[in-house]
């Protein structure tokens, strides 16, 4: 009896090290994000903060658009040329993604200069600065994604943030100059360090010749990258429109309240972060086999999980959000409290499929996604260029929560059908 006890929990104790890795990881992560922002809210004054957090709430933006969905696409193309061993396509998939992902982050460069407080840095610089930021955030974008489906969950999140982080925090605390050109500096030269260690991790994966890949394959993967880059980078709108329509509709003030919130929501979302990455290889080998009832009973257990590990902490953070904001940011950030609350209503509502995407994306859903993240953006769109203008951050926040409604009811049924076919396929 013994013996048999001890020889499931000798085969247990590898998978719990490795979970207890990736919180450790995760938390390091987290921590080192949310230090950024203290760091940025407490040492700039407002004006410069909520310029620092409109070029990084580029960056985020520009995640899903700037390889042409080829990331956010990977849990489909990536798994299965990795189940069939052509390792020499995913090699041809990253670098066709560092080639359309150039042009891309340029694009958002000129983007950043919509910001009335952004031009004064200087035009040329801030271009070159974003520009880069963008590129080297794509890298690591790409190697977070494929390290996650090769099993390498903790070089994941070494590469999504810790890195960048890590360089980041400390180059802004030792600024002599507290100045937005200064800090622009500092954050391109951590997107540099930060993505060449990516790139080469990333690269040493697929191995095969470093070609492009043949004109016919190349529309293949854009074929599924496109729809995968509406659905997402229209889900990602939600969270980066506001504050980059805030840039120009409203004050530097406002872009950095919304900033402060919506690094709230990051904290009431940590556990829910490392439910997607613990599933996240079974996601993505889910999602690559033909069998439906397997893909529902994981889809199941993904929004159980999602649902109690984020309430655990959002519920308490959203009744404590004053002494919140006030001991981690400062007092002079309580007027971010109200858009808190909102933002965190809708993300509580839409918040046991996060983990899911990954699995409806590999399963061929990319098209339902992109119209109802489309549809969601553009409702997001035209509140936000109504309620800006009035209501600041406060008006940005209630965009989003209406939008996040919108994809609260659509999701279900893309649940409902694969319950379907999980369903008949048991029958």
């Amino acid at each position: 009896m013994a013996l048999s006890v001890a020889l499931p929990l000798e085969k247990a104790r590898p998978h719990l090290a490795s979970a207890i890795r990736l919180v450790l990881l995760l938390a390091v992560s987290k921590g080192l994000t949310l230090a950024a922002s203290i760091v940025i809210a407490r040492q700039f004054d407002r004006q410069v903060s909520g310029l620092l957090f409109f070029v990084t709430g580029l960056v985020t933006l520009s995640l899903s658009f700037t390889t042409l969905g080829l990331t956010a696409s990977a849990s489909y193309h990536y798994a299965r040329n990795l189940a069939r061993r052509r390792l020499a396509r995913n090699h041809q998939a990253l670098l066709l993604a560092l080639v359309v992902a150039l042009p891309s982050s340029a694009a958002f460069g000129l983007l950043a200069l919509a910001m009335p407080e952004a031009r004064e840095t200087g035009t040329t610089g801030l271009i070159l600065a974003v520009t880069l930021t963008c590129f080297f955030a794509a890298i690591r974008q790409w190697a977070k994604t494929a390290l996650a489906i090769e099993g390498q969950r903790e070089w994941s999140l070494v590469h999504d943030g810790i890195l960048f982080q890590a360089v980041l925090v400390p180059g802004l605390l030792l600024l002599p100059e507290k100045s937005a050109a200064a800090a622009l500096v500092v954050l391109t030269l951590a997107a540099v360090i930060a993505g060449l260690p990516a790139l080469w991790h990333a690269a040493s994966y697929p191995h095969g010749p470093w070609i492009l890949p043949p004109r016919r394959y190349a529309k293949r993967l854009l074929a599924i990258g496109l729809p995968a880059m509406a659905a997402q980078g229209s889900a990602l709108l939600l969270n980066r429109l506001d504050v980059v329509m805030l840039g120009p509709l409203s004050t530097a003030g406002a872009v950095a309240d919304y900033a402060v919130a919506m690094r709230l929501t990051y904290m009431a979302g940590l556990p829910g972060e490392i439910v997607t990455i613990l599933l996240m290889p079974h996601l993505a080998a889910a999602a690559a086999s033909r069998e439906p009832a397997r893909q529902w009973r994981l889809l199941k257990l993904t929004m159980v999980s999602q649902v109690f590990a984020t309430g655990l902490v959002a519920l308490p953070l959203m009744l404590f959000a004053g002494d919140v904001v006030t001991l981690v940011f400062g007092a002079a950030y309580l007027s971010a409290v109200p858009v808190f609350l909102l933002l965190q209503a809708g993300k509580l509502l839409t918040s046991a499929f996060s983990p899911a995407l990954a699995l409806f994306t590999g399963l061929g859903y990319s098209a339902a996604l992109a119209r109802t993240n489309l549809a969601a953006a553009v409702i997001n769109l035209l509140l936000n260029a109504v309620l800006i203008p009035a209501w600041g951050a406060q008006g940005a926040a209630v965009a989003t929560f209406v939008s996040l409604c919108l994809m609260a009811f659509r999701y279900p049924a893309i649940a409902r059908d694969l319950r379907r076919r999980g369903g008949a396929h048991a029958a």
